[in-house]
């Protein structure tokens, strides 16, 4: 999110994204998304993925969530029952390290702003 909205021109002054990801993150993760039809779901950001894997009675409505820093791999053992031929289409990349290292401080922060998407996380691993 940040990588991408930091120089997409979502924020040309910098106010929203900052400098840096740790910057970003220990700012609380501000955004510029507003979408009315999410907002009138109750759904104020993107960054909260329990609104987007839940229902409205906060049921998790599914049974697996696959890992980006893999998503070949688990992309692979999800549809392993269903078909063979699984190769994901590579439209984009890059050849850049990951943003940030994983830092505890950064880690701690997303723990607590995001507890229920790290239970869902946990609870479907």
């Amino acid at each position: 999110w940040w990588k991408y909205h930091s120089h997409a021109g979502y924020d040309p002054t910098g106010e929203i994204y900052g400098e840096s990801f740790k910057e970003w993150a220990l700012r609380g993760f501000p955004h510029h998304w507003i979408d009315e039809l999410c907002v009138d779901r109750g759904i104020d950001s993107p960054l909260r993925q329990c609104d987007f894997v839940c229902d409205e009675n906060n049921n998790v409505i599914v049974d697996k969530l696959l890992n980006f820093d893999n998503l070949q791999h688990e992309f692979t053992m999800a549809l392993s029952p269903y078909t063979r031929n699984t190769t994901l289409p590579q439209l984009n990349g890059s050849n850049h390290s990951k943003v940030a290292s994983t830092n505890t401080q950064i880690l701690d922060l997303t723990f607590n702003l995001f507890p229920t998407d790290w239970a869902i996380y946990n609870s479907l691993k």
